[in-house]
């Protein structure tokens, strides 16, 4: 085809520009054609989609937030397979920003990307997915600077935070590769480890400052994806389209075929210098100027192999004499020297990318041990919360029997609380029984003390002789009933009771106590006082006896509703009254069968007076009127 062209018509300026928009015009029919194709089930899935984004618009293609962190989108339909003006096939999609939040100040934003997940499936999994990286068989990119090819995750330096209403992403899968774009510049891309046999699903992650977004449903993804480079001016169509004419005209210059003048134009004997192009035409198509323009140690490549030095002797030799030579074979020369400039810039940006490459490999193996340290101690932490709230609930229960506990306790006080005002009353009434009885015994004490006071013909007490040793231990053990009985006296007086019968009893056994050496001062102070005219001694004894063992009795009344004080006081006073009683029989026992025998009979006792004495001789009566008479005043 090449051959069978006119020269002139392959070197037209017009010819060439006519041509490259055709081609350009040819691509964006392609486009339009691949993104109407997916118009079909347009929209984001309501189901496999989160909770947490309200779907709206046309076609539910708008995603916002309610007001929370995260959420994914997932669309209905898969991304259309786009064939732009080259042969790979590829898939895409494209965003609009709708919405964004400029003063929460959050450094990460929004994810985008592919899955081959389809929506229906991703349905059906239990719980709700708000990272778009857990979506299966995905790859996206964005939020802090990250991406993920589905295997593992590396760094990019694109700052989702700075995205404004308006900004349009798009994002595009094709030859294994994964590009993401923003207003048309490229922002991510890498090597996607999915198998490209489609079909795939567009997936948005919105977070961070992203508040909404909205599906696209016609994109100029492959447009600006697979958009023709412009074409030089001088550089035939059969140089820049046909691949197997460009490589035969390569040899064809390496070789100096002589036939090369014949099918370039300009062809037989070379034009004088008057007939070259003109120098400002000559500029016009020399290439960009290089500061190391072909240097000899770039003539070999990387691998090892040779280049051939005579071809680039002739370009050489063609770009620093331009007069020499036609304008094609200048223009071919020129593209040389271009392409291998690319080819160098090419080969300093693969080993470029290989040492990034290690460097984020090594980064990502370090971030994904620090994030499976994260998930054990969130593991951790969430063991220890649910252990928590196991306790929680344990209190909760305990504290809800508490006051079960309590409510049936106040139930069961105000049911007692009548029958604790008889027993009040009841307890009152006991007091008041035995306060009279402690004043009757007063009287009566007062009353036998003002009688031993008067002087009567009656006979005195009789010394009953010095006490035995079995009065002596009886009389010891009253001694501690004594004082116990004053220090329930005094205990039941600082509890608010008034001890009348203690005291009483307690005096009556200091007096029995008289010849006690402990009890001596005691007596002696009650002998100062008018009580000091009652008897004392064992002659006391049958009193004690007696006044112990009724208030003993009395106490039992009061033992269960009285306190310690009272039970004390009973013990010790129904101890003296059974401990006075046996000296008592003592008592009685020695003076039987003492020397004092025949005085006892002018007392009472259990005996009855003595037998009468034998009667003696009697003196005379007394006669009234008898005797001799006395004058008075003589």
């Amino acid at each position: 085809m090449f051959q069978q062209r006119r020269p002139c018509s392959l070197l037209c300026p017009n010819n060439l520009h006519k041509q490259h928009n055709s081609l350009a015009a040819l691509t964006l029919q392609s486009a339009r054609r691949c993104m109407a194709s997916g118009t079909q089930g347009f929209g984001f899935h309501r189901r496999a989609s989160s909770q947490s984004l309200t779907l709206s618009g046309r076609s539910q293609a708008t995603a916002s937030r309610k007001g929370v962190s995260r959420g994914i989108a997932i669309a209905r339909a898969p991304c259309p397979a786009c064939r732009g003006s080259s042969t790979a096939l590829g898939w895409g999609f494209s965003l609009l920003i709708a919405d964004v939040d400029t003063e929460s100040g959050l450094s990460s934003g929004l994810w985008v990307g592919l899955t081959m997940t389809s929506p229906d499936s991703l349905a059906l999994r239990p719980g709700d997915m708000d990272f778009a990286a857990d979506v299966p068989d995905s790859v996206v990119a964005g939020g802090g600077g990250a991406l993920w090819d589905g295997n593992q995750c590396h760094d990019i330096t694109w700052d989702t935070s700075q995205l404004q209403v308006g900004d349009q992403v798009h994002v595009f899968l094709s030859a294994g590769e994964f590009q993401v774009r923003l207003n048309g510049r490229t922002v991510a891309a890498c090597e996607a480890s999915l198998p490209l046999r489609g079909p795939f699903y567009p997936l948005v992650e919105l977070r961070g400052c992203t508040k909404a977004v909205e599906l696209l449903r016609e994109s100029s993804l492959c447009l600006s994806l697979e958009e023709p480079r412009p074409l030089p001016q001088a550089t035939p169509e059969a140089v820049s389209c046909d691949v197997a004419a460009h490589a035969k005209l390569t040899r064809q210059v390496n070789q100096r075929d002589p036939s090369v003048q014949r099918q370039l134009p300009g062809a037989g004997p070379r034009r004088a210098r008057s007939e070259t192009p003109s120098r400002r035409h000559s500029a016009k198509l020399k290439p960009k100027v290089h500061t190391d323009a072909l240097p000899g140690e770039r003539l070999h490549l990387e691998n090892g192999q040779h280049e051939d030095p005579r071809l680039w002797t002739t370009v050489r030799d063609c770009l620093a004499r331009p007069e020499n030579y036609d304008q094609v074979f200048h223009a071919v020369c020129a593209l040389l020297c271009e392409a291998r400039a690319e080819r160098d810039g090419f080969h300093q940006r693969l080993g470029e990318a290989e040492r990034a490459n290690a460097l984020g490999a090594a980064a990502a193996k370090r971030r994904e041990a620090e994030l499976r340290r994260l998930r054990e101690e969130l593991k951790h932490q969430a063991a220890l919360l649910e252990e928590s709230n196991m306790a929680c609930q344990t209190l909760a229960k305990e504290l809800t029997a508490a006051k079960d506990a309590k409510n049936r306790a106040q139930y069961r006080i105000r049911q007692l609380q009548p029958k604790a005002a008889d027993v009040g009353w009841a307890a009152r009434a006991v007091d008041t029984a035995a306060a009279a009885d402690a004043l009757v015994c007063v009287a009566e004490i007062s009353f036998t003390a003002r009688i031993d006071m008067i002087p009567l013909s009656a006979p005195a007490p009789i010394n009953v002789g010095p006490p035995t040793p079995e009065m002596l231990e009886k009389m010891r053990r009253i001694r501690f009933c004594v004082i116990g009985t004053f220090v329930a006296a005094v205990g039941r007086f600082c509890t608010g009771d008034v001890p009348y019968n203690e005291v009483l009893s307690g005096c009556v056994g200091i007096f029995l106590l008289s010849d006690d050496p402990n009890v001596a001062p005691c007596y002696a102070c009650l002998a100062n006082s008018p009580l000091g005219q009652c008897s004392h001694g064992l002659t006391c004894v049958m009193a004690y006896a007696f006044l112990s063992g009724i208030n003993a009795i009395f106490l039992t009344l009061k033992l269960f509703v009285g306190g310690p004080f009272v039970l004390f006081s009973f013990v010790c006073q129904g101890a003296g009254a059974y401990q006075g009683l046996k000296l008592h029989n003592l008592v009685n026992a020695n003076m039987a069968d003492g020397p004092m025998a025949p005085l006892q009979r002018n007392f009472p006792g259990p005996g009855g007076p003595g037998p009468p004495e034998t009667p003696g001789p009697q003196p005379p009566s007394f006669q009234a009127f008898q005797g001799t008479g006395m004058r008075l005043g003589g």
